[in-house]
């Protein structure tokens, strides 16, 4: 089943292992009250983990060329962009905004 929908679990990053995420449950990790990754289920229904390097937009940082940029809108729900295309396995694209999955014309395609 595809997953539509993200709720952060906040995880200390070096802590100990949360394990694997559950679906519809992203995995924010935090070093030093900062957003470093997050981890989720890939929300195509494939079951692959999407362990994601971000830069923290809540602490005025700005995306880098091998990082995804993490926010949250007012509600605290979260953004990761740009979005996340895999060009293998399930080729799965899409993008996470406001805490909901939005699928890319693309995705599944080669």
């Amino acid at each position: 089943d595809k997953i539509l929908e993200y709720v952060e679990q906040k995880c200390e990053f070096g802590g100990p292992d949360p394990g694997n995420p559950e679906p519809g449950i992203m995995q924010v990790f935090y070093e030093n009250d900062k957003v470093v990754s997050v981890d989720f289920l890939c929300p195509c229904g494939c079951g692959s983990g999407c362990y994601t390097p971000v830069t923290d937009a809540t602490k005025g940082e700005t995306k880098t060329t091998r990082h995804w940029l993490f926010s949250r809108n007012k509600e605290g729900a979260v953004t990761l962009s740009p979005s996340i295309r895999y060009t293998g396995g399930c080729y799965a694209h899409f993008n996470i905004i406001d805490g909901k999955t939005k699928f890319a014309g693309d995705s599944g395609k080669k």
